[in-house]
């Protein structure tokens, strides 16, 4: 019985270092970041029940993994959108967003190297420029108004640049 007990205390004390860890992470964003969702925060990093979520390294992999996984959705999505499009305009701004978002793709993946060589300054500054990549998108059909002035991938755009930042302040706090 008092084994019972014990292995209950111990595995109540790793849950509570695991939320305590995504609650830090999360609040510190929070107060740091403008615009930052400390629900979306603590649900990105609590949606992969695989991830040891015990550090802040294993924690960075779960916001960057879905940011790979969304913005390669979204290249196949553009590729389809652009094939589709007559209107020069809208192809040139899609164009131009296919362009941002394989850019992206790569330095999203070169980012998770880093992470996992330890070399989280490199991973920083990947981070920052796929960061950048889905508001160029937008700007193009903000521009000229191509397209009624809001890329068809939007959504996506906000998601991904919002699990970026995720990672990017996971990151920030390891190194």
């Amino acid at each position: 019985m008092k084994l019972l007990i014990c292995m209950l205390l111990l595995l109540t004390t790793i849950t509570l270092t695991e939320a305590d860890l995504i609650g830090y992470a999360c609040s510190e964003g929070q107060a740091t970041t403008p615009n930052f969702s400390y629900k979306f925060c603590v649900d990105v990093l609590r949606s992969d029940p695989k991830t040891n979520k015990s550090s802040l390294h294993d924690l960075s992999l779960v916001p960057l993994r879905l940011a790979i996984s969304k913005a390669t959705s979204t290249v196949s999505l553009l590729q389809t959108l652009l094939r589709k499009s007559s209107d020069p305009r809208v192809r040139g701004h899609l164009t131009n967003c296919l362009h941002q978002y394989s850019e992206m793709v790569t330095e999203l993946i070169y980012s998770v190297e880093d992470i996992h060589s330890g070399d989280y300054f490199d991973a920083d500054l990947k981070l920052r420029d796929a960061l950048n990549s889905p508001g160029r998108c937008e700007d193009g059909f903000r521009s000229d108004g191509g397209g009624g002035g809001v890329s068809p991938v939007k959504g996506m755009n906000d998601e991904i640049s919002n699990l970026i930042v995720v990672c990017e302040l996971l990151v920030e706090d390891v190194h």
